[in-house]
This record gives structure tokens, C-alpha cells and sequence, in this order.
């Protein structure tokens, strides 16, 4: 099975102790919500908010924990501490690549579940 650019499907496995189902299921609950959280992060980017900002940064900085995807993790990171220092200087150009990164990463776990056959 081929490794997708955030996703390494031995690692995933590893981490959820070869539980396909639990995977699944973890990785859905997942895809529902993550794209929740990035549009509270844009909105709260789009009214200064920075309480709002980094609540929705560290909720979705925490759910990706799960999959050990840096990429995502670390803008989130980065979204949560501009809404710790009220600073919204980079937080569009930060925000949209978190967006980005993020659709890739839901694209290929959505591929992930369906090659598992859940």
C-alpha cells in the first residue's frame, strides 16, 4: 500500500495498535469535525478574535495530534499561539495554509478508510 504525503499507513497502524476499526472510526469523527474547527479559526481571523482563534486552533491541534502529521499540527500550533499573543500580522497567509493542508490530509484519510474497507 503506498504512503500518501501525510499519511504513513505503518505508523497510523502502529499507533492505533493495528486497529483498522478503531482507526476508522477515530479518522471519521475526525473528517467531521476538523473542517468545524477551520472554519472557526477563519472566522475568528476574520473578526480579530483572538480568544476564538486559539480555542479553535487548540481543539484542532489536539484532534490531529491522533495522526502524527507535523504539517498540520505545527500551523495549528503556530494559529494557536497568534491567538495567545493577539497577534494577526501572518494569521491570514498562516490560516489559509493550514486550510490547504488540512483538505489534503482529510482527501487522504478519507483514501486511508476506503483502502481498509471501512
Amino acid at each position: 500500500m503506498s504512503k500518501g504525503p501525510w499519511l504513513d499507513r505503518e505508523q497510523i497502524m502502529e499507533q492505533f495498535d493495528g486497529d483498522e476499526e478503531l482507526f476508522a472510526e477515530i479518522a471519521e469523527l475526525f473528517i467531521e469535525d476538523a473542517p468545524k474547527q477551520m472554519t472557526r479559526i477563519r472566522e475568528a481571523v476574520a473578526k480579530g478574535d483572538a480568544l476564538a482563534l486559539n480555542r479553535a486552533a487548540h481543539a484542532l491541534k489536539g484532534s490531529v495530534s491522533n495522526f502524527g502529521v507535523e504539517a498540520v499540527y505545527d500551523l495549528a500550533r503556530s494559529m494557536e499561539i497568534m491567538g495567545d499573543e493577539s497577534d494577526f500580522q501572518e494569521a491570514e497567509k498562516t490560516c489559509d495554509a493550514l486550510g490547504k493542508t488540512l483538505g489534503e490530509l482529510l482527501r487522504e484519510m478519507r483514501a486511508l478508510i476506503r483502502e481498509s474497507g471501512k
